[in-house]
C-alpha cells in the first residue's frame, strides 16, 4: 500500500478509507473456526506496519481470524491473558465488574484498534471483561508470538509503548472529570449486556 491510499487519523486505527471493510473483502469464518488471515491485511493496522518481511510471515502465519456475534463474551476479568486482539470490523465495549454499582463500563474499542494489550505486556490476567457490541470481526495474535515479535522488532514495543501511554492520557482525563469515579454504565447497557456477563 503506497502512502498516498493511507489515511489521517489516530495511529492506532486503521490505514483504511472509511467506505472500505475488511470483512467484506473475503467471508469470515464462523466462530471457532480461524484461518489464517493475508499479510496484505495485517500490515494496515499500524501496530504491524514496517515489519520486515520475514516477520510479517511469521505473524501471518499465527494470527486468526474471529468472528463473534453481537453479545458474545471475547474474554472475561481474571481470565488468563493469551493475547492480542486487532478488530478488523465491529465494536468491542469493556467492563470492570463492580461490587456495588454493577458492571462498569471502562471503555469502547472498535475498528482498527486493538485491546487486550495490558495482558501482553506484563502477562498479568485480564482487568475487564470484553463484550462485542456489534457483530464484530478480529484477528488474533497468541501470546508468545506476539512476545516473540517484540523481541525481534524492537519497532513494536515502541508502538505498544505509545498506545499505552495514549490510553492512559485518555483515562487520566476521565477519571479527572469524574473526580475519581470510573463511569457505570447506562441501566439501558447494563440491561442489554447483564445476559452475557453473568
Amino acid at each position: 500500500m503506497t502512502q498516498s491510499q493511507r489515511t489521517s487519523g489516530p495511529a492506532d486505527r486503521l490505514w483504511l478509507h472509511p467506505s472500505e471493510s475488511l470483512s467484506a473483502a473475503r467471508p469470515w469464518p464462523a466462530a471457532g473456526a480461524p484461518v489464517a488471515p493475508l499479510a496484505e491485511d495485517l500490515i494496515r493496522f499500524w501496530l504491524l506496519q514496517d515489519l520486515p518481511p520475514a516477520d510479517l510471515r511469521t505473524v501471518t502465519g499465527a494470527c486468526q481470524a474471529r468472528h463473534y456475534h453481537s453479545g458474545a463474551v471475547i474474554f472475561r476479568e481474571k481470565d488468563p491473558s493469551d493475547g492480542l486482539y486487532l478488530i478488523a470490523a465491529g465494536t468491542i465495549y469493556l467492563f470492570a465488574m463492580g461490587q456495588d454499582e454493577g458492571d462498569m463500563l471502562l471503555a469502547s474499542v472498535s475498528t482498527g484498534e486493538c485491546f487486550g494489550e495490558m495482558g501482553v505486556v506484563d502477562g498479568a490476567r485480564r482487568s475487564a471483561t470484553a463484550v462485542a457490541k456489534t457483530p464484530t470481526d478480529c484477528y488474533f495474535l497468541p501470546l508468545e508470538a506476539f512476545r516473540d515479535l517484540m523481541e525481534r522488532v524492537p519497532l513494536v514495543p515502541l508502538k505498544l509503548l505509545a498506545l499505552l501511554s495514549r490510553r492512559m492520557r485518555r483515562t487520566s482525563r476521565l477519571l479527572t472529570d469524574l473526580s475519581g469515579a470510573l463511569l457505570p454504565a447506562s441501566p439501558t447497557e447494563r440491561q442489554h449486556l447483564s445476559t452475557y456477563l453473568r
